[in-house]
């Protein structure tokens, strides 16, 4: 079951488009809520809710340890 997304802005480069289209794919294949794919990665609600659009995490993520990483084995 995939989650219903808002459009992106047409202002969103390239780049981070196909970022924010992943991300939110990675989401909707986990059956994680945003809450429970901030609790697992460095990243808050807000930066999931706007990947591409969101500014910086309030701290770094483990450069090794990737968000789809993070989140694997957590899903419903």
């Amino acid at each position: 079951m995939g989650s219903t997304w808002k459009p992106l802005p047409d202002e969103l480069s390239g780049s981070a488009r196909r970022l924010t289209e992943e991300l939110r794919a990675v989401k909707d294949r986990s059956g994680l809520s945003l809450s429970d794919m901030a609790a697992a990665t460095h990243y808050s609600k807000a930066s999931w809710e706007h990947p591409g659009t969101a500014g910086a995490a309030a701290s770094r993520p483990d450069p090794a340890q990737p968000p789809a990483t993070a989140l694997r084995g957590r899903g419903r």
